[in-house]
């Protein structure tokens, strides 16, 4: 769940593109509709609770809790994001019926798996932390805490959640990819002043091998277990009961990442996210900074250490070193993925808004915030979305008709979607080569 208003990022944004402006239709509404909108598969237990859309202040922008919008049309669906609630169900659902908090589309109950729908797939919640992401994704809440993640994520949750993203995906064509059914802490930042911000549900103990597997899109399809070698593309993949690491502290085993260190040994340090820190990342929770999160890709920069059981990925413009023993792999080899190559120094960005000439007036342009990330030449890095759209859905006041308000923007400039490191990134098309 995410505590941060959509205003607070619309306000400062990134730059994308331009191919000039789509103006959307008015969205027909009704106070009570005559039948729910409820957007689901058949058999699964969904009930239509819905997030207000109205105004709560004298202001045209003090209104809540999502916006109007067309998708899948414009802007498009390409992501589905999981979160938790970090609340119970009961007071999840008063949350979002309360027009001055935030809305996602759909909230999973543990106990049972009930599905509560709150909103048309077709408007935007506010969901998760990155204008951009909303803009494209819809957004799934699970009851649970992070922390307690195994006692609130049941059998129950996991079925009835996969159930319901299956048929999403299916149903707006988006890819049924570990880069596209992605955790809230997969969300990269803004810019750099949001990164530290950013979220970081599901958390550890979320079984994404489990999750992929009920969506019938088994993580270990595509790949093969053969030793990686340079240039490589591997897939994180470690045995999510046996994966023993650090966290918060302590040794824990059964979470669904791998840590990436400086070195190839355990005794290195952390490698720096210089997003949060200019230090090591740290066991934290929150710090995701060095964690490889189960069903990511990165390209095999190196490998090295003892009998060749360490292997250094490229991972925010460095060296990320993960250990990958022969008797308990934790990647496997991806054939045939597509990368990228940097062949012009550039950062990453966190996400693909139009250039400043897209914009029909210069009070909309939204600023192209780089992050502080430095690719160098030579590096690679998986791709997601070989060309993103670039666009800018301007929305920021109540029930504005078009095209003054509710408008997206089209850009000309090009991106590309890759593994950055924990966190998904953004390149410039011109910056890279395939």
């Amino acid at each position: 769940m995410n505590d941060i208003s959509r205003r607070s990022f619309t306000a400062m944004t990134v730059l994308a593109p331009l191919i000039g402006r789509v103006a959307l239709p008015r969205h027909d509404r009704v106070a009570v509709a005559s039948e729910p909108p409820i957007d689901g598969p058949d058999g699964l237990s969904i009930e239509w609770l819905p997030a207000p859309y109205q105004r709560y202040g004298s202001e045209p922008v003090t209104y809540g809790n999502h916006d109007i919008a067309h998708r899948p049309s414009a802007p498009s669906l390409t992501r589905v994001v999981i979160h938790d609630t970090e609340e119970t169900y009961d007071n999840t659902i008063k949350l979002v019926e309360n027009p001055s908090y935030l809305a996602w589309n759909y909230t999973v109950r543990s106990s049972d798996g009930h599905v509560a729908q709150h909103l048309d797939p077709k408007d935007i919640g506010w969901h998760a932390g990155n204008w951009y992401y909303n803009m494209h994704a819809l957004g799934l809440e699970h009851e649970g805490k992070a922390l307690e993640g195994t006692a609130w994520y049941t059998d129950a949750m996991y079925r009835s959640s996969a159930a319901l993203v299956r048929y999403l995906c299916d149903e707006y064509s988006i890819p049924l990819t570990r880069g596209h059914v992605i955790g809230h802490d997969e969300v990269p930042g803004t810019d750099t002043e949001h990164i530290k911000g950013m979220h970081w549900d599901p958390g550890p103990f979320w079984n994404w091998a489990r999750y992929f597997y009920l969506l019938g899109s088994p993580l270990a399809n595509g790949t093969v277990s053969t030793r990686p070698k340079r240039d490589d593309v591997v897939r994180i993949l470690p045995d999510f009961k046996r994966n023993t690491q650090i966290y918060d502290g302590q040794v824990i085993t059964g979470v669904n990442f791998v840590t990436a260190r400086q070195a190839p040994s355990h005794n290195a340090p952390t490698i720096v996210d210089v997003g949060i820190s200019p230090e090591p990342a740290t066991t934290e929770p929150s710090d995701v900074g060095a964690r490889l999160n189960t069903g990511a890709e990165y390209v095999v920069a190196e490998v090295g250490g003892k009998d060749d059981e360490w292997i250094a990925v490229w991972y925010l413009g460095a060296k990320a070193w993960f250990h990958n023993p022969v008797t308990q792999p934790v990647a496997r080899v991806v054939p045939g993925a597509r990368t990228v190559t940097v062949v012009s120094r550039t950062p990453g960005y966190g996400r693909a808004y139009p250039e400043t000439s897209a914009y029909p007036d210069r009070a909309w342009v939204q600023p192209d915030a780089a992050l502080p990330y430095v690719l160098e030449p030579g590096q690679r890095y998986v791709v997601i979305d070989p060309e993103p759209a670039t666009d800018y859905y301007r929305s920021k006041t109540f029930d504005s008709p078009p095209p003054t308000d509710h408008v997206d923007v089209v850009g000309h400039d090009r991106y590309v979607c890759v593994f950055l490191g924990h966190r998904q990134g953004y390149l410039k098309a011109k910056d890279v080569q395939s």
